[in-house]
């Protein structure tokens, strides 16, 4: 018995150098691939431009050359008339590609009463039909700006697959012995080992169909903007009654509010202009009565001893008389 737990032991140490040994392997492949791909790097950069899909076979190596594995991404940004004609447009034209919506998004601005709407549509197509879908795009109304993008994921791939086809020859490897164990700890030894397989297949044929997925479907960003006024054109063309009613009492409304800021803003302004002016002037009316007062007084008496002297002359000239009267009828 022990000595066949030891040879079990020894069958699953065998197994997992061989796995090692396979995925280093499989990091030679991935090295290697490169250099094969670099040397059809230029006629597959000619044949990218040319190309519509996001899968493609290298034309010049479509007999000889293993299959080329491409993604391709554009982005779009198209001017149109009606928003939501243009909108409706491109997903008929999605859906008779055979693609569907991934995401959109628009919203609706405002100027001078004037609203237009802007979005962005992302879309993916069979990478086989790309092409009439670009026609399409083409179709809704004025393309401002375009660009496109293809990534060669061969190597990716390739590695892939070949890592793959290794850790199912050690699941199988695994299931095996597992099946021949006759103890419990051999058992749940090679279970371990096999969950560990396991997941690592899981994982890589997730990032594989992903990859697949790219290839298959192109995807296009598209992004729709309606034509809107230039700041001003319309209120310089547009009359002033050329308006609603609450539109005009709004705009009164804010003339008001406008008017009453500059009227508080002005006094606030020259409050202590007014204060200071205000002080001089007080100051100097209080200098003119007290000068004032004391001109009157000295004139009031002047008048005074003029009349009383005056008068004094007269008493003094009527008692002369008076003599003189008396003086001849005597």
């Amino acid at each position: 018995m022990a000595h066949r737990r030891l040879a079990t032991l020894a069958v699953v140490l065998v197994v997992v150098l061989a796995g090692c040994a396979g995925g280093g392997g499989g990091s030679g492949a991935e090295t290697a691939q490169p250099t094969q791909t670099a040397a059809d790097q230029a006629p597959s950069d000619g044949g990218d431009a040319e190309s519509e899909s996001g899968l493609d076979i290298d034309s010049s190596q479509a007999d000889t050359g293993p299959e080329r594995y491409r993604i391709k991404r554009a982005t779009y940004r198209v001017t149109v008339a009606d928003f939501d004609a243009a909108r409706a447009n491109l997903r008929a034209a999605t859906r008779s590609a055979g693609g569907y919506v991934g995401s959109e998004s628009f919203e609706s601005h405002e100027q001078d009463n004037v609203t237009w709407r802007t979005g962005t549509i992302v879309v993916r197509v069979p990478a086989e039909d790309y092409a009439s879908l670009v026609g399409a795009i083409e179709a809704v109304g004025n393309v401002e700006e375009k660009s496109s993008e293809t990534v060669d994921v061969t190597g990716e791939v390739v590695d892939l697959q070949a890592r793959l086809a290794n850790l199912r020859a050690q699941r199988e490897r695994l299931r095996t012995m597992f099946d021949q164990a006759d103890s419990t700890a051999d058992m749940l030894q090679i279970q371990e080992r096999l969950s560990e397989v396991q997941s690592d297949i899981e994982r890589l044929e997730g990032r594989l169909r992903t990859l697949e997925n790219k290839i298959a479907y192109s995807t296009v960003t598209v992004h729709l903007s309606e034509r809107h006024p230039e700041p001003g054109s319309l209120a310089q063309d547009r009359s002033w009654y050329d308006q609603s009613l609450v539109a005009a009492f709004v705009d009164s409304i804010d003339g008001a509010v406008v008017v009453a800021r500059m009227i508080a803003v002005a006094v606030a302004s020259a409050i202590p202009y007014l204060a200071l002016f205000g002080a001089l002037g007080g100051i100097g009316l209080l200098l003119v009565r007290v000068t004032g007062s004391s001109g009157r007084r000295t004139i009031g008496q002047r008048i005074t001893g003029r009349f009383r002297s005056e008068t004094e002359t007269d008493e003094v000239d009527a008692e002369a008389k008076i003599g003189e009267d008396r003086d001849r009828g005597g």
